[in-house]
């Protein structure tokens, strides 16, 4: 029961978000730049006294596919500060023209697993929203950036 309302929560935010993201105009890909950081990390081990009663893959040995993008904003609009928002984690922090941030999405496997949606809002010094990036990661494997296929993991 626990794992349908969770499934229920996450699905609705994830609606909303799409719903409110649409409303809001694509920042234009020549004012942004977005690289791809994949290292391999080892994922934390689950505890051993644990059993889980889900039928989720057994978690391979050894390091695994991590993924950052480095973020950096080539034309600012009076954009000045961007939120990051993956699910229900929000991150708000301030951003100049040129500058690179981190945005760690986590393993490749788990972003895969259910499918991934990250939006990036652009925001005034007033917190009003201005641009958007949307970066989605698909079941399949497929990266899109806006809606535009970029690659595939």
């Amino acid at each position: 029961m626990k794992a349908i309302c969770f499934f229920l929560t996450g699905f609705l935010l994830l609606q909303v978000q799409l719903l409110w993201s649409q409303q809001l105009p694509y920042k234009v890909a020549s004012e942004y730049e977005a690289k791809i950081d994949l290292s391999f990390r080892e994922e934390p081990s689950q505890d051993i006294n644990t059993f889980n009663y889900t039928d989720e893959k057994k978690k391979p040995n050894g390091p695994v596919a991590y993924l950052v993008i480095n973020f950096k904003l080539l034309v600012s609009n009076n954009e000045v500060k961007f939120r990051v928002i993956q699910g229900s984690k929000s991150k708000l922090e301030k951003i100049k023209t040129g500058e690179v941030k981190k945005i760690e999405m986590g393993f490749v496997d788990d972003l895969k697993e259910d499918g991934t949606l990250v939006q990036i809002l652009l925001l005034d010094d007033k917190k009003k929203e201005i641009s958007q990036i949307l970066i989605s990661i698909e079941k399949d494997g497929t990266f899109l950036m806006n809606g535009e296929k970029r690659g595939k993991f």
